[in-house]
């Protein structure tokens, strides 16, 4: 027969965090359980940033969200001892050109700055 313990779980808090800045990078990806996503670089920010479709507010896919300037909101998590920003959802503030274009349906090869 086993030996079962029981411990007292200590409860931890999570708080929001929220980043703003420009996408510099976006692009469409699947996630492991079949939703989509945007997986998108922020100005500032070393890392891409995960985000699914239905969380994106403003938005729908990762053309529409090119150049735009976005509020990210989640939680911060710590993995291999760093802490890592963890976005829950996204809020389009500013929308750029190329993504009103995009968004609207046509396709444009050039620049809009």
């Amino acid at each position: 027969m086993q030996k079962l313990t029981f411990e007292k779980q200590a409860k931890t808090i999570e708080r929001t965090h929220s980043i703003t800045g420009k996408v510099l990078f976006a692009e469409d990806y699947i996630a492991s359980n079949n939703i989509p996503g945007v997986s998108i670089q922020l100005e500032g920010c070393p890392y891409n940033l995960r985000v699914l479709k239905g969380s994106i507010k403003g938005a729908g896919n990762a053309s529409t969200v090119l150049g735009c300037t976005v509020t990210l909101t989640g939680i911060m998590r710590e993995y291999n001892g760093k802490q890592y920003f963890n976005p829950k959802d996204l809020t389009v503030d500013k929308k750029s050109g190329i993504a009103t274009i995009a968004g609207a349906g046509v396709a444009y090869a050039g620049s809009l700055d």
